[in-house]
């Protein structure tokens, strides 16, 4: 959103955000959250902001574009735990900004007392706690668009990619028995041992070769576009890791993700050989990765509405 209110998009919208984020990068001290809470509060009181007109609005909105991250931060730190109010902000005081980690840790206590206290035991109240008290402050901020978008859509590529590679390894075993050459390939020398190995071994290096280069290529293209900063910074630097109790940084939840999904990829492509070498289907092995991936989403959805 630029000085005029107008949207602009492409490339250089997106260096121009860079930019702007850029110059609140650095460690979120005490000073740095005062002048964000004073430069907020300064523009919540203009006429754009006051006004009706949203285009007016967003003349606004152009000016908070710099610091938008850590305002979401804020609003998140001084509101209640599982509550979220976006125009909380504007109504902080600059001494308010002394109270920004340790209201983290109080909110997790009074929601743990209060609306979560029959969710954990004693013992996991009291990791959960200790778990907040470890993040070191001050945090470190950058901008990371480059992350966001990567831990946004890597599930969905992930789970396209398990999908894609159940209908490539369906037929490995039951290739034989849909061209009658079951009877011949089992009985040869080599081919209830050797040659199961080797299909196995086919399997995994399918699924190790598609995986990692489409999951290379797709990291590669996101980061060669919306750059590499903020890989060091915590995942509480974001208001989508602000609650996390994992104190990690953004390329490290990457790896883990990237991780996590490939030994998701392999164990859900062997139960997809096994199936298809017990009923001798491929058709029936292709529907295994189709129901275990999207029957937790059913069955959580059905829940939600009852």
């Amino acid at each position: 959103m630029n000085r005029n209110g107008d949207a602009e998009s492409g490339i250089s919208a997106m260096l121009k955000v860079r930019e702007l984020k850029k110059e609140w990068s650095g460690e979120l001290t005490e000073d740095v959250l005062r002048k964000i809470i004073e430069e907020n509060v300064r523009i919540s009181q203009t006429p754009e902001a006051k006004s009706n007109d949203f285009r007016q609005n967003d003349i606004a909105y152009s000016q908070r574009q710099g610091f938008m991250d850590i305002r979401d931060l804020l609003n998140c730190d001084y509101g209640e735990f599982n509550d979220y109010n976006y125009y909380l902000a504007d109504s902080l005081s600059p001494d308010e900004a002394v109270d920004f980690y340790s209201n983290r840790i109080k909110n997790l206590k009074n929601w743990l007392e209060t609306d979560g206290k029959d969710q954990f035991s004693e013992k996991e109240k009291s990791y959960l706690i200790r778990a907040y008290e470890k993040m070191k402050p001050p945090l470190y901020y950058d901008y990371q668009a480059g992350w966001k978008n990567l831990f946004q859509y890597s599930p969905s590529i992930i789970m396209i990619l398990t999908l894609v590679l159940g209908f490539l390894c369906a037929g490995i075993f039951s290739g034989e028995f849909q061209l009658k050459a079951n009877a011949v390939f089992y009985s040869s020398y080599y081919g209830r041992n050797k040659a199961v190995w080797a299909k196995v071994k086919a399997g995994a290096i399918i699924i190790t070769a598609i995986y990692w280069a489409v999951m290379l290529l797709y990291t590669m293209l996101v980061l060669g576009i919306l750059g590499v900063d903020g890989a060091n910074c915590p995942i509480q630097s974001s208001m989508s890791g602000w609650k996390s109790i994992y104190n990690i940084t953004n390329a490290q939840e990457y790896i883990l993700i990237v991780l996590g999904g490939y030994l998701g990829c392999l164990f859900m492509q062997s139960l997809t050989m096994l199936v298809s070498a017990k009923t001798n289907s491929s058709v029936i092995a292709v529907i295994v990765p189709f129901i275990l991936i999207f029957l937790p989403s059913f069955y959580q959805e059905q829940v939600y509405h009852y």
